[in-house]
Order: structure tokens, then C-alpha cells, then sequence
């Protein structure tokens, strides 16, 4: 007899900051924790650390998790507008800047919730695949943003001004363990028309999927499967009848 699979209840993991940048979820046991990057190192990608309201790095706002990131100063080559509103959000204005969220088994993330946003929200994401030649789990540090998809990401999506609240991502169910999200970023993410860099800024409140079943991708019967199980059930039936038409 086919047994069909379980479905899993989504979850949310809303995003905290206690000493280490962390996340917590209820329903489950996976957990998350975030980092924030960005192209901060002469271009190239350096990890920004846990910050404090006013200085750089990560830091949980009202709104969620923003950033400064280590190129905060008063004078150019400086990113000299990082400290004013709204970059202490996770924005893309003189530098990219991506929240970097790292589960502890792999998820199908549907949906983020952004929980302030500036002029303007347009988000990137993407998600790390491994494989032959990228086994590992990631490592962002001195690669580029345009070299990230060369090392095993694969771009999910662009979402196009999502405002604030939830929003629906990852249309092709992709699970895995290691998520970038953050302000539209077409160095990593590829140029999508009608969106423009420069003016993004978001904080990112908590994050929705699903957690991979035993077994399986995602946890739903497929339609095939529960027709097999429909048909065991009707033969487990018609023996029965047969036997008992025989006593």
C-alpha cells in the first residue's frame, strides 16, 4: 500500500537580536540565525558584524533588523549618507547591503515580512545550492556580489516595492539552508526592468516557510500519490468484500 506524506504547518521565524543576531520560531525546531553583508571591502564582501543603535553593524529596530554597515563615516570614498534615515535599514544606496539568514536544516521560505521600509522596498533573494563543485556551506567573505551565483546561489527572485507586511516569495518551492535577502541588488540577483537601485531600504521583520519532511521535498501528497492511495484503499475494500462473500 502507498502512503501518502504529511504536510507540514508553516512557520515563522521572527528575527531578534540578543548578543548574537537570532532567530526564534515555535512550531518547530530549526532555528536561524542572521548576518548582515555587504560590498564594504574595497568591493568586495566583509561580514557587518552585531551593531548597536548608532554604531555599525546588524541591530534590531522597531521595525525589524537594519543595518550600518563598516563604510559609515563623514567623507567620501565613505558611504557618508549611511547614518541618516533611512539607511539604517538593509538599503542599496553607495553600498548593497544583504541580511544573510542561516537555518539549521533546510526550509522552503514562502514569504518575508517587512516591517518598515523607506521611499521605496524593491527586495532581492536567493538561496544556496550545493553541489559538485560548491559541497560547503557558503562563504561570502572577499567574493563580490557579482560572484555569488558562480559560488552556488541561485537567485530566487526581485520583488518589485512589496511595502511593508508579508510578502510572497519563492514561486518554485526551493528549500535550502542558507537565504540572501536584502535591498534589490542586481549585481547579485541580475537587473529586472522597472526596478532601480539606489533608493531601497527596508527592515526585515520575521520570515515564513516550511521545514523539509523525512522523506520527502516538501511535505504535500502530490495528486499522483493520492490517487494511489485512494486506489489501495478501494482494493483493501473489494478483498474484504470478496472475503467475506465467501464465508
Amino acid at each position: 500500500m502507498v502512503m501518502a506524506g504529511v504536510a507540514h504547518a508553516d512557520s515563522t521565524w521572527t528575527l531578534t537580536a540578543s548578543g548574537a543576531v537570532a532567530g526564534k520560531n515555535d512550531p518547530t525546531s530549526v532555528t536561524v540565525s542572521a548576518q548582515g553583508w555587504a560590498d564594504t571591502s574595497n568591493g568586495a564582501l566583509e561580514a557587518q558584524g552585531v551593531g548597536a543603535n548608532g554604531s555599525a553593524g546588524v541591530y534590531l529596530y522597531s521595525g525589524g533588523l537594519g543595518m550600518k554597515n563598516k563604510d559609515y563615516c563623514g567623507s567620501s570614498p565613505c558611504d557618508t549618507s549611511e547614518g541618516t534615515n533611512p539607511e539604517h535599514a538593509v538599503d542599496n544606496n553607495e553600498r548593497y547591503e544583504m541580511l544573510l539568514l542561516s537555518f539549521s536544516s533546510a526550509v522552503n521560505l514562502k514569504a518575508v515580512n517587512i516591517g518598515w521600509m523607506g521611499s521605496d522596498s524593491d527586495i532581492s533573494v536567493l538561496a544556496y545550492t550545493p553541489g559538485a563543485a560548491n559541497p560547503q556551506a557558503p562563504s561570502l567573505s572577499g567574493n563580490t556580489w557579482s560572484g555569488v551565483t558562480a559560488a552556488g546561489w541561485s537567485v530566487i527572485g526581485n520583488y518589485s516595492n512589496p511595502g511593508t507586511g508579508s510578502e510572497s516569495i519563492n514561486a518554485t518551492g526551493r528549500f535550502s539552508s542558507y537565504w540572501l535577502i536584502g535591498a534589490y541588488n542586481p549585481l547579485a540577483a541580475g537587473s529586472t526592468s522597472g526596478m532601480a537601485a539606489q533608493n531601497d531600504a527596508i527592515k526585515l521583520l520575521s520570515v515564513t516557510g516550511v521545514t523539509r519532511p523525512p522523506g520527502g521535498d516538501n511535505g504535500v501528497p502530490e495528486p499522483g500519490t493520492l490517487a494511489l492511495f485512494g486506489a489501495a484503499l478501494l482494493g483493501m475494500f473489494g478483498l474484504r468484500r470478496r472475503a467475506y462473500a465467501h464465508l
